[in-house]
């Protein structure tokens, strides 16, 4: 580090001292730094590699000493002279200090070594010590980030490296010459523990190595060493033993060593596989207790052949093989538990004993966040004893393709299927992440159908999402024999439910919702039995074409001000009959907006004998604008309405809806509830529950019309007051017309309001597609006023076709959104069509001027038509489901839509 008054020292003096006229910047971030051993000129004087990335200095400092010597940064201004041989003095400057020898000073390595440097000259048995710093270099000076060097320890042991190239004939694995040094072993039980083997993808890219027989404690000392190293994207293939039915089973970590005894980097691939046709040849890699695994790349099992056998990867210590992120485990061609039990395991082949202990440590695997374990075949991977194997953490994935999932209590990160199965049983299944169903890639046409019948119930905390083909029976059920739960609990954020395929739920499974986030409902779902909100739930969102459907038998429960319905949603009755109102059961409807809960609950003679559809959908904006005469209905609400709709015929209605205070009701004396019918808002009447006084506070509770309804249609709170002063129901501001006309390439917005209440601004709102908003002004309101009050917004530059709303807000943040209207080109007719697809209602937003619409057939035969002006909709629930045509005509002009309809 240099400081300002140095550096202008320098400067000032800088043709004396020898120094460029301008110092070089100092970085601000040190370098990563990774280690793995590397093979020296004997096994007593190994090598080091080292991996060198990031920091933004232009070059790297590296250090290395032994651990006993005390660490001396290197000085600024000084250009050190590096060597890759350490201990080497050779030139000037090759130390910073006593011990810390200067190897590498210089740009950093790139990727075609891997960024890696190798520093020769180790002696065996040393704990060394590594710091690299980040520097800057110009003609003459240098300036280094001294503060924290990226810093890595370790004990040099002797190092062997693979340098048989063969690829397609399996190499012995205890022959001396394979080894680079030449490993010479000997038989003293344990003396080769402190070796290091290195399979290095720069040395032997794909090596084929043959493991000899031997387990249990009958290992041949080749067998048992310290460390064994996967390194530069090597592709290596242990061979199971091809003489003896037996295991060959490697002993990895006998030394007494520093950091991991099991590395793979990211991009190396192991492959543990057969050269002989018998299930009883396999291969165990073991970690006695002390010991400890970093996987960063793949291993899988891949034999080739149709045999199974009980390949093993083993570890005695909780937390001990720790599966990276980006790290795979295939577990292909496997019988048993790939990772041993707590419990009780004989690995056998052709029905003899080969090896009566397959036990590991509880806990001892973990799967971090992006690690992935693949299940092609045998057994699970936690194992049969009472505590679990591995464990999965979250963002990790367990992927299944076939064999035996655990019939026990277990917890599965994002479990993806693409192979079909079903559980039963009484156990709890958790699901940390996502629940997905997908056909497998290489196999689109496969049927995968997954029952999860465990009646312990499952709990998801990410999406759901079922995504195989239709059309060969896909499908994700959740049907247990007894009652259960389906738990939605995430905590990361919102989660969805989504894809093409079928999602159901059984008459005995309770949908539970306790995620503060909500849930969207991305696809139509059926809950037979019962929904619960949870104590931590949020909303429930749905969609015209994605909606929520219960029969009327199914109870709803823990629905309130901040768990509820946010969109349509859907009752069916199963024939004649009377449904009470209620809050629970029949035709409920716990509904609400973004803004705010709004229940809905209808009660009803049902004469139709057919079962029947009751769909309700809620809409956060202003009323329609019907007449208001010839009744004593004054105003209705400005913040939202209701759409009922019914496929039978039924008599002694009656609706109670539910409002809260975004709804402004301080007046329960004059609230009413308005039935729009034939353009006019009809009035209802209204009781107020519970029994509240008028004020100036707004109040929550239900008002429920006179009985005597035999039609169903929009719905929204009304008054006989036409005073909107505190005390008088001032359900927000009244906008009695908004319009939009062209004035040449700008747009003329102009809008009033019958009155208003506390209203802060009106901000304008516009959209290319009918859909995405965005803000092009405000326009302050008049605050409170029991007048009319008139605005306007010359929008500049909106020559094409444009959408137009209002976004309306109080000065205590609530807010409401206007109607939509659409101003077209010059001389283009505008029409905007949604949803589409569609179930129920269309609608539709047009330019200026009536116009003439049809929906026709895919031949051109009218189906539905009619007249309009500026905006409409059209009731398509009776329409089969199918693509059709919308046509809309305005004198000479013509636009044709595509549209879908769907059940």
């Amino acid at each position: 580090m240099i400081n300002n008054f140095t550096k202008l020292f320098l400067v000032t003096l800088g043709m004396g001292l020898g120094y460029a006229a301008q110092a070089a910047t100092e970085p601000t971030v040190q370098p990563v730094v990774g280690y793995h051993p590397a093979s020296g000129a004997t096994a007593n004087t190994p090598s080091a590699a080292l991996k060198l990335t990031a920091g933004d200095g232009g070059r790297y400092l590296v250090i290395v000493r032994l651990a006993a010597a005390t660490r001396v940064a290197p000085t600024d201004g000084v250009v050190y002279t590096p060597n890759l041989a350490y201990g080497n003095n050779t030139g000037t400057n090759r130390t910073t200090g006593a011990g810390n020898y200067v190897v590498y000073a210089d740009v950093p390595p790139t990727a075609a070594v891997f960024n890696k440097i190798t520093v020769t000259g180790l002696a065996a048995g040393s704990n060394y010590v590594v710091d690299v710093y980040a520097y800057n270099q110009d003609a003459g000076g240098t300036d280094y980030l001294l503060t924290n060097p990226a810093t890595v320890a370790f004990l040099a042991l002797p190092t062997y490296t693979w340098n048989n190239t063969n690829a397609t004939i399996a190499q012995d694995f205890g022959t001396a010459s394979n080894w680079t040094p030449a490993r010479t072993l000997s038989n003293t039980n344990g003396a080769n523990a402190n070796h290091v083997l290195v399979f290095n993808g720069a040395t032997t890219a794909n090596p084929a190595v043959q493991i000899s027989r031997g387990f249990g404690g009958n290992q041949t000392q080749e067998q048992i060493f310290g460390q064994l190293y996967l390194v530069n994207n090597v592709s290596a293939s242990f061979y199971a033993p091809s003489t003896a039915n037996t295991a060959g089973t490697l002993q990895i970590g006998n030394a007494t060593t520093t950091g991991d005894d099991f590395v793979e980097e990211a991009g190396a691939t192991l492959t543990m596989t057969t050269g002989s046709n018998t299930d009883n040849r396999y291969i165990v890699l073991a970690m006695p207790t002390g010991t400890t695994a970093s996987l960063s790349g793949t291993i899988q099992n891949v034999l080739g052949t149709s045999l199974n056998i009980p390949q093993r990867l083993v570890a005695a210590d909780a937390g001990a093989l720790r599966f990276k992120s980006g790290s795979v485990f295939n577990s292909t061609e496997v019988v048993g538990h790939p990772f041993g039990t707590t419990g009780t395991e004989t690995l056998t082949g052709n029905n003899n004993v080969n090896e009566a202990s397959g036990k590991a440590g509880a806990g001892s695997v973990v799967f971090e966040a992006g690690a992935t374990f693949i299940q092609s075949s045998g057994l699970d991977p936690f194992g049969n004893g009472a505590t679990a194997v591995t464990s999965f953490l979250s963002g990790s994935t367990y992927r299944y393709l076939g064999g035996t999932i655990s019939a026990a209590a277990r917890t599965y990160p994002n479990w993806d299927f693409q192979a079909s199965y079903s559980t039963t049983g009484a156990f709890a299944t958790t699901v940390l992440n996502s629940l997905t169903v997908n056909y497998p890639p290489a196999s689109p046409a496969t049927s995968v159908n997954v029952s999860l019948n465990n009646t312990g119930g499952v709990s998801v905390g990410g999406n759901i999402e079922v995504n195989g083909a239709t059309q060969y029976g896909a499908g994700l059920y959740f049907d247990p024999a007894s009652a259960a739960s389906l738990t939605l609990n995430g905590t990361g954020g919102k989660q969805f439910i989504k894809g093409i395929s079928t999602l159901s739920l059984g008459v005995n499974t309770t949908l539970v919702l306790n995620n503060p986030q909500g849930v969207e409902l991305q696809k139509i779902l059926d809950v037979p039995k019962a929904l619960t909100f949870g104590a931590q739930s949020g909303h429930l969102i749905t969609s015209s074409s994605n909606y929520l459907s219960l029969p009327t038998t199914a109870p709803i429960t823990g629905a309130d001000n901040d768990s509820y319905v946010e969109g349509p949603m859907m009752r069916n009755s199963p024939g004649a009959g009377t449904y009470a109102l209620s809050t629970s059961t029949g035709l409920f409807f716990p509904v609400g907006v973004a803004a705010g809960y709004g229940p809905i609950s209808i009660g009803l003679t049902q004469t139709g004998t057919t079962g029947g559809t009751y769909f309700v959908t809620p809409y956060k904006s202003y009323a329609p604008a019907y007449t208001l005469a010839p009744n004593d209905l004054k105003r209705v609400s400005g913040v939202r309405y209701y759409n009922l709709y019914n496929s039978v015929a039924f008599t002694n209605g009656q609706v109670a809806m539910g409002f809260v205070a975004i709804d402004q009701v301080d007046a329960p004396s004059t609230l009413r509830v308005a039935q729009g019918v034939n353009g006019s808002w009809l009035n209802l009447g209204g009781t107020v529950t519970p029994p509240q006084a008028d004020g100036t506070t707004f109040l929550s509770g239900t008002i429920t019309s006179n009985a005597g309804l035999t039609s169903l249609g929009d719905f929204a709170l009304a008054t006989t007051s036409f005073d909107n002063a505190p005390g008088n129901n001032p359900l927000p501001v009244e906008l009695s017309s908004f319009t939009a006309e062209r004035r040449g390439a700008d747009a003329l917005l102009r809008w009033t309001t019958a009155q208003e209440k506390n209203s802060a601004y009106f901000e304008v709102q516009r959209s290319l597609d009918g859909r995405e908003f965005r803000a092009v002004g405000r326009v302050q309101a008049q605050g409170t006023s029991t007048r009319a009050s008139s605005y306007s917004f010359l929008d500049k530059g909106a020559a094409g076709p444009v959408y137009y709303r209002l976004h309306q807000v109080d000065r205590d943040g609530t807010a409401s959104d206007s109607r939509i209207v659409v101003l077209g080109g010059t001389s283009e007719l505008l029409v905007a069509a949604y949803p589409n697809p569609v179930q129920h209602e269309l609608h539709l937003q047009l330019g200026e001027g009536p116009v003439q619409w049809r929906v026709l057939s895919l031949l051109g035969q009218p189906l539905r038509q009619g007249k309009a002006l500026g905006q409409t909709t059209l009731d398509l629930r009776t329409l089969p489901a199918g693509s059709y045509q919308l046509e809309v005509r305005s004198g000479t002009q013509r636009v044709i839509r595509s549209l879908i309809k769907t059940n």
